[in-house]
């Protein structure tokens, strides 16, 4: 490559006489494209040393330096999810978990349940094909076991399996969703399949835990504002934070 994280953070940051090794990374991440869900996971796990490796001063991390982990609000996507996962494992990252939303395209997973994708089988998104690995795209199965096991004893309604990844927020079409639905595709995102396979990519562990925001399996049903997803969403942060400090 002609250049690499490392270099492109010293470039970007020479002027202010900061380095790849100036910035506090945990070896531990969660990911989060929601401003407000990192800023409260911050504030549970008292992440207080604030910096950014971006461009754009809206997409963050906040460490906890004792603990040796940090919270990410990132970018939409898998370009700029991958461009900021790319920076954070430059600088130290080892175990990452994607925590966001996710559509459902199956009628046993409804608002505010939780998905794990698994085997991505729809590479909808531009960014995999430039880090080719020849592996089935799946998350770190270590991590996957972690994640599994911190809502092990949780009431809410759990499930993992394919996947489909797509850039096309807007263009997800009746007739790919009843298409994917009928192949056994569990739920859609914008970022899985690129993380997983960048995980693999780099040697890094990388799993996401999504809530369901909207059900597309019938007539749209958006759910974010629903008392299911908000009651479930308050004891995910929970459980992601007691294993944070546990």
């Amino acid at each position: 490559m002609r250049f690499t994280p490392k270099n492109a953070i010293d470039q970007r940051f020479f002027k202010v006489g900061k380095n790849t090794s100036d910035f506090k990374v945990g070896e531990r991440v969660v990911m989060t494209w929601s401003d407000g869900w990192a800023k409260t996971l911050s504030e549970k796990i008292n992440a207080k040393y604030h910096d950014t490796t971006m461009y754009n001063p809206s997409y963050w991390f906040n460490t906890n330096l004792e603990k040796n982990i940090t919270i990410a609000h990132a970018p939409l996507g898998a370009p700029g999810t991958i461009m900021f996962l790319e920076d954070l494992i430059a600088c130290g990252a080892k175990k990452i978990i994607g925590l966001g939303a996710a559509g459902s395209l199956s009628k046993d997973f409804k608002i505010g349940d939780i998905l794990i994708p698994y085997l991505c089988k729809i590479i909808d998104e531009g960014t995999s094909q430039h880090y080719k690995i020849n592996e089935k795209i799946e998350p770190n199965p270590k991590l996957y076991k972690e994640l599994r096991n911190i809502f092990s004893k949780s009431k809410i309604k759990i499930g993992s399996g394919d996947w489909w990844t797509t850039d096309g927020f807007y263009r997800e079409s009746i007739n790919d969703i009843n298409k994917y639905a009928n192949e056994g595709i569990l739920g859609v995102d914008m970022e899985t399949s690129a993380m997983y396979n960048l995980g693999k990519f780099r040697n890094v562990e990388i799993c996401n835990l999504l809530l369901v925001s909207d059900e597309l399996y019938k007539e749209w049903n958006y759910g974010v504002s629903s008392k299911s997803f908000q009651i479930n969403y308050k004891e995910v942060i929970d459980l992601i934070s007691s294993w944070i400090l546990g």
